[in-house]
């Protein structure tokens, strides 16, 4: 499957998929990272939009549970709406298996945006 392949199968099927909405941008998050420690919320998301547009998202905040387990956890989520000319050769592979598998796939690393 080519990232073309894969992203018209993605909008062909979008309604057919889990979406939600962050930062106001309604979305399949076909990938994610979360390589922050248990306290902290370092999230990274890719996304399709049911027009095709590509949206990235980023998520930032700590979780404190003053000395129980407890958590109490707060996010802020920017998400922005990127050109498909430029975009990290991570991302198309990710969306290709996203297309192909059809299940949430994980960045080891954060993408160099």
């Amino acid at each position: 499957m080519t990232y073309k392949q894969a992203l018209r199968h993605i909008v062909d099927n979008w309604a057919k998929y889990p979406h939600e909405v962050k930062d106001g941008h309604e979305a399949v998050w076909v990938a994610n990272s979360d390589i922050a420690d248990s306290y902290e919320v370092d999230e990274e998301w890719i996304g399709i939009k049911g027009d095709g547009s590509l949206v990235w998202a980023y998520a930032s905040g700590c979780s404190c549970w003053d000395g129980n387990y407890d958590t109490k956890v707060e996010k802020t989520v920017k998400a922005f709406t990127l050109n498909h000319k430029w975009q990290p050769e991570e991302w198309e592979q990710k969306i290709i298996e996203f297309g192909q598998k059809g299940q949430l796939q994980r960045f080891e690393r954060y993408s160099r945006y």
